[in-house]
């Protein structure tokens, strides 16, 4: 929830690699990052540029559009969150994170829009081979392959998020914090309910559209 990102190499000290995110507008409520062969891919809230950092250089690839989330898939990189088109994915070309220019074949990048437009997708989260595509009020499977190939299925019409950072992969399912505070588990077997809202542990608690907590 900063301006600032910044590395630690062997135990040294922080030191910052970007500073000025956000540029002169509204400081970046929440961030979301993936690493690929060793690079780190940053998103946040205020859409700035996709970055890209190799732990020596920062640099902002021209191809990924400016969204908000990333996930990524065994060969894609995914990002959602385009003033736009906030419903839409964005895949990259198999095996090439920065090229985002749609084609024909199957290794081409390629869009998918879930839902109406303007239904905000809020996450991402890549799991067991599946894309879960989370919105305030349902969730969405995809079985993620190529654009002809890939299938997409309603997991929950009424459940979703506002909190991406929310979503812990643990040995036995996702575990995320509903729209409404409560807590779930996605297993194969579907969404299963752990626990209601709890009202002293998160009653000063921002949604996460504002302020996230990951545990």
């Amino acid at each position: 929830h900063d301006r600032s990102c910044a590395t630690s190499t062997n135990g040294a000290a922080f030191s910052n690699f970007l500073s000025t995110a956000g540029g002169t507008g509204a400081v970046p409520v929440r961030w979301s990052f993936v690493t690929i062969d060793g690079d780190l891919y940053g998103a946040n809230s205020r859409r700035d540029p996709i970055l890209r950092y190799d732990g020596t250089t920062l640099s902002y690839p021209t191809g990924p559009p400016a969204g908000t989330i990333l996930a990524l898939t065994e060969d894609r990189l995914v990002v959602s969150g385009t003033s736009a088109n906030p419903n839409r994915l964005a895949y990259s070309q198999s095996g090439t994170y920065t090229n985002f220019t749609t084609g024909v074949n199957s290794t081409d990048p390629w869009t998918d829009d879930i839902g109406s437009p303007g239904d905000t997708n809020t996450a991402l989260k890549y799991s067991r081979g599946r894309l879960f595509v989370f919105k305030r009020r349902s969730i969405t499977a995809c079985l993620v392959a190529d654009q002809y190939t890939t299938r997409c299925t309603v997991l929950s019409d009424n459940i979703g998020t506002l909190d991406p950072n929310s979503i812990v992969e643990a040995p036995d399912g996702l575990y995320f914090v509903s729209t409404e505070g409560a807590y779930w588990k996605i297993t194969e077997a579907g969404l299963e309910l752990i626990s209601q809202k709890i009202s002293n542990l998160v009653r000063n608690k921002s949604i996460g559209a504002s302020r996230s907590n990951t545990q």
